[in-house]
């Protein structure tokens, strides 16, 4: 929980950098409050990509790119256009 560490100060929680996270081949999705540090991290791993960071490991060759979710062109499904 970014907005309230101190909550995984007192179990002693283990973290992991976004680059351990998505090693593993999994999805990854930022969420937070405005102003948490959500594009920072994001861009803190682009540029690590881009100068092909030891850091990152097995994604050392991976190419960053950014998709929006508004940029989907997903359908809505408006229920009082349905009725």
């Amino acid at each position: 929980m970014p907005s309230w560490p101190e909550l995984a100060a007192v179990y002693n929680a283990p973290t992991l950098t976004l680059a351990q996270a998505l090693s593993g081949g999994a999805n990854l999705v930022v969420i937070g409050q405005p102003g948490i540090g959500k594009t920072v991290a994001i861009a803190h791993l682009a540029s690590q990509a881009a100068n092909r960071s030891e850091e990152l490991g097995p994604l050392k060759d991976a190419i960053p790119f950014l998709i929006h979710v508004a940029d989907l062109k997903l359908p809505i499904h408006d229920k009082k256009r349905a009725a």
